[in-house]
């Protein structure tokens, strides 16, 4: 509440706060039995939550690295719901927010972290996360040291065509309005929910047309995308 504009509290409420949160954690990321708790993966997290929400730098990230050693202790069951699966997904949308605004690829190793994609009928919040993970994928394809091939590239063509392929109606606008029809610049898309628009954004960012055009673009051995 301090960092809301008009609470009247002081925001630096906030900061000790989460300086005092900070210094009772960094104990615990030593101990063998601590660090298979859920509720630290979710503290560690959320802290990191409120340090991209304040802005800090590149000295305040520690807890995205310190999430990314907890992530990569136990394999993510993509088709399982509780606190630590929960978690995962915050920390993954974290790190992908960062990795897109400095051009650098996830934190997280995804292939250590244990995620196998199917793509089986399973409810909206589940298919929501395996996009999630296909723009992970993307992200570090662009921006990763690994050479930009064609084949990793048709590897993750292969995966976004199938999540579109069998996406379910939920995901598919109801309504759709072509642009300048009342002197609008865009076209209207209605969809259900608003974090289906979220996640149709994910889907046109991880677009394999896209990768196909960074590959011609800045060629096989690319240090990444500008």
């Amino acid at each position: 509440m301090s960092n809301v504009p008009g609470s009247g509290i002081d925001p630096s409420v906030a900061d000790a706060y989460h300086a005092e949160s900070v210094n009772q954690m960094i104990p615990l990321f030593r101990d063998e039995t601590a660090v298979l708790d859920d509720a630290l993966l979710a503290s560690t997290v959320l802290l990191r939550m409120y340090e991209i929400m304040k802005g800090m730098g590149e000295d305040h990230q520690y807890h995205l690295w310190g999430a990314s050693s907890l992530v990569s202790i136990q394999k993510i069951n993509v088709n399982t719901r509780n606190l630590r699966h929960t978690a995962f997904w915050a920390y993954l949308r974290q790190d992908v927010t960062i990795a897109l605004a400095t051009n650098q690829p996830t934190k997280l190793d995804l292939q250590s972290c244990g995620v196998e994609l199917e793509f089986t009928e399973v409810d909206d919040d589940i298919w929501t996360n395996r996009m999630t993970f296909l723009l992970a994928k993307t992200v570090n394809f662009c921006f990763g040291p690994e050479g930009k091939t064609m084949e990793r590239w048709n590897v993750i063509k292969g995966e976004v065509d199938l999540w579109k392929e069998r996406a379910p109606a939920s995901f598919k606008p109801f309504y759709t309005q072509p642009q300048g029809i009342h002197g609008e610049p865009f076209p209207a898309i209605w969809l259900l929910f608003p974090w289906h628009s979220t996640l149709l954004f994910h889907d046109e960012i991880s677009d394999p047309h896209s990768l196909r055009c960074s590959i011609l673009q800045f060629g096989e051995n690319s240090p990444g995308l500008v």
